[in-house]
């Protein structure tokens, strides 16, 4: 089995606290919950929203937000 990587790790963790979980989550949460650093894991949950895991939601402070 190959070795699970940081971006698999945010995935799972993104995809369990949103989609499971019905959470709404900032890069930061993701962040604290992996380890990663928040750009690695902003990168990835750009994706996943381009994917269509994840709904992206800008505010007007600045923050993103993805559930």
């Amino acid at each position: 089995m190959a070795d699970v990587t940081t971006r698999d790790d945010i995935w799972r963790t993104a995809l369990n606290r949103c989609v499971r979980g019905g959470e709404t989550v900032v890069p930061e949460d993701i962040a604290n919950d992996t380890g990663a650093s928040e750009r690695t894991v902003r990168d990835c949950l750009l994706v996943m929203a381009q994917s269509g895991w994840l709904d992206r939601t800008p505010t007007p402070s600045g923050t993103v937000r993805y559930k």
